[in-house]
């Protein structure tokens, strides 16, 4: 089996632009993590909900509690390490993703 290093530079386009993206905590003040041997459990004041993540979910919504308005790429080499291929960005892209749709983070604005 082989592996190959992708580079954002050698990517496509509207990939590489997806790596560009910025994320900040939605309402920040307001959440809480505690991480566990298994998973995350994050806490939102605001509404009063309680969730379970994953290890991975939780380490990006902490990265980003610790440093707001970092891009898909800064967050993937953040958790996963600096060599990465186009599945470990795609994955963290989804990830973000769901997080965004469970209203923990959202895109940057300018």
């Amino acid at each position: 089996m082989s592996v190959v290093f992708i580079m954002p530079e050698t990517l496509q386009p509207d990939f590489h632009s997806a790596l560009e993206t910025r994320w900040v905590v939605w309402r920040d003040a307001e959440i809480f993590l505690k991480e566990w041997e298994d998973g995350t459990v994050i806490f939102d004041e605001a509404s009063g909900q309680l969730n379970c993540l994953t290890l991975a979910s939780g380490a990006l919504v902490e990265a980003l509690l610790e440093k707001p308005g970092c891009s898909t790429h800064e967050l993937a080499c953040r958790i996963l390490g600096s060599e990465l291929g186009e599945d470990e960005y795609e994955l963290v892209e989804k990830t973000l993703a769901e997080l965004s749709a469970l209203r923990f983070i959202e895109r940057a604005t300018a």
